[in-house]
């Protein structure tokens, strides 16, 4: 039976390949005469690692260069070879700052082909800030000469302290983050995670996105960006440039809206309506063209406005405005 003739042949008996092919160089412990032919010729791939190939004259007559040559069955087995553990923690150690501290659970057990071991930052597994008591998978590979790689794997335990902020006390959605809401805290932390909130964060304005318990690490997931939010009868200021002439007076909002969306505001002074543009620290900013202002007469503070010629008299109208806005 073949396939009986085929299990039985002795892989130690095997001529023993290095690449992901046979070459011609591999192929002159055969047939000497081999050696006038160009050895990096490949002429068939290698076998999987663990299993054999055998050729007889069937194979030899596919390929070309070797017709003219006798040629005897022969047996091919890629080289390999059990996965050294220290090979494993060289690689895994070299991807980590000294500070990380680590242990390694367990590998692969398969056989693999010589090459260099190599574990890459970037196929590591992405944990939760909080996630450092737990074992994740990172996943390597074996890289030949030849340029293949095979997959291997390892299973790991690394964290790194670090000093996070800790939620104080229940935090409701909404609100804005202020320093009585958190505390400082030295952790064990993935150590690539990166989605722990940074101190300096908190000095932009941040809000909760969902509902934090007391004691829960800041993620960058469970807070955004604070945005000043104006609402309906609220009293704001409200600047009203044209050209180089500003002018800050005080204005009732009849629209609410967030930072960086348009809103309606009521002059105090005047009782024109203006539209403009919710500004950090609740500002209202509106930009009105020269030419809009002049032909408006008095749109926004009355027809002196259109007396003015290209912000001369802009000192002048602030301080007057300003004075009305108090006197209002």
């Amino acid at each position: 039976m073949m396939i009986p003739l085929l299990l039985a042949v002795s892989s130690s008996s095997c001529l023993v390949v290095r690449e992901d092919h046979v070459r011609i160089a591999d192929l002159v412990t055969a047939n000497a005469s081999l050696r006038e032919l160009d050895q990096s010729l490949a002429v068939f791939p290698s076998p999987l690692i663990g299993s054999i190939r055998r050729l007889g004259p069937v194979e030899w007559k596919q390929v070309a260069a070797l017709r003219g040559y006798r040629m005897s069955d022969l047996c091919i087995k890629r080289a390999d070879r059990e996965l050294p553990r220290e090979e494993v923690v060289a690689a895994i150690q070299g991807q980590l700052q000294v500070e990380v501290e680590w242990e390694l659970i367990d590998f692969s057990r398969f056989r693999v082909p010589e090459g260099r071991v190599e574990f890459l930052r970037s196929d590591l597994l992405r944990q939760s800030p909080a996630g450092a008591s737990k074992a994740i998978l990172w996943r390597g590979r074996v890289a030949t000469e030849d340029g293949g790689h095979a997959a291997i794997w390892a299973r790991v335990r690394m964290h790194v302290q670090r000093t996070v902020l800790v939620a104080a006390r229940d935090l409701a959605p909404g609100s804005r983050l202020q320093p009585e809401d958190f505390v400082e805290e030295s952790r064990n932390l993935f150590p690539f995670g990166g989605q722990e909130v940074p101190a300096e964060s908190l000095r932009r304005g941040l809000e909760v996105r969902r509902a934090i318990s007391k004691g829960t690490l800041l993620a960058q997931s469970m807070v955004r960006p604070h945005l000043v939010q104006v609402k309906v009868g609220q009293t704001v200021r409200v600047v009203v440039a044209t050209g180089e002439v500003r002018l800050e007076m005080a204005g009732t909002v009849e629209m609410s809206a967030k930072e960086g969306t348009q809103t309606w505001v009521r002059l105090a002074a005047t009782g024109k309506k203006l539209r403009g543009t919710v500004q950090p620290e609740g500002i209202v900013f509106v930009e009105v063209s020269a030419e809009r202002v002049s032909n408006a007469k008095g749109m926004v503070v009355g027809d002196r406005v259109s007396n003015c010629e290209r912000g001369v008299c802009g000192a002048a109208l602030e301080k007057e405005d300003r004075t009305a806005a108090v006197r209002d």
